[in-house]
């Protein structure tokens, strides 16, 4: 079930240029940031110099982790699964995800996002999607109708993924790519950017 409980305690994890954005984020719809976790100990971060910083380990040993709701900060890049990792170490805890969606894109009522997903600005997600978790759809990318995007994907800016495709786990689709209607991607598939793929393969 995704985290909607906005008072739990909320945690960014990460600190690089994604979570940034995920901050930014996180600002513009109300949600306050109280924690930042990241792999070690760290001090003069200003990014957040109001927000009280973490090591993973301690988070994962809070007692009540039900009072945590966590933001994965970290951006998923080509052959790198540190992104997924980090969901499913935090959620074999105990943990949740929060969803978050910008105020300027648009979702369609019929489709679904679910937990820990994100949607940038501009986004477009037409009717009868569905948006795996972890999953990011970032600034401007859409997504057309009846297309399922699955679990720790990332649609890169400006992408266009076409009505009906069927998109598997881990897939990573770059910057400007264009993925044609009715084409099904395998688990890790990349499609670099720029590039048009269609069902008969890249």
């Amino acid at each position: 079930m995704m985290a909607d409980n906005l008072n739990n305690n909320l945690v960014l994890i990460g600190s690089g240029g994604h979570a940034s954005v995920v901050a930014s984020l996180s600002k513009t719809i109300g949600l306050k940031i109280k924690f930042i976790a990241v792999p070690f100990a760290i001090t003069g971060q200003d990014a957040l110099s109001d927000v009280e910083y973490l090591v993973d380990d301690d988070l994962m040993n809070v007692r009540n982790k039900q009072d945590y709701i966590l933001l994965n900060g970290v951006g998923q890049k080509i052959r790198c699964n540190l992104r997924a990792d980090i969901f499913s170490k935090f959620k074999s805890k105990g943990f949740e995800f929060q969803k978050i969606v910008h105020p300027s894109s648009y979702v369609d009522p019929s489709s679904k996002i679910f937990e820990g997903a994100q949607v940038m600005a501009g986004a477009i997600i037409q009717n009868d999607c569905v948006i795996g978790e972890n999953s990011i759809i970032n600034t401007n990318a859409t997504i057309d109708h009846g297309s399922k995007i699955g679990n720790s994907c990332h649609v890169a800016p400006g992408a266009v993924v076409c009505g009906d495709v069927l998109m598997g786990n881990n897939c990573f689709i770059g910057a400007g790519a264009i993925v044609t209607e009715g084409t099904k991607l395998a688990d890790n598939t990349i499609v670099k950017a720029g590039q048009v793929v269609n069902c008969k393969g890249i």
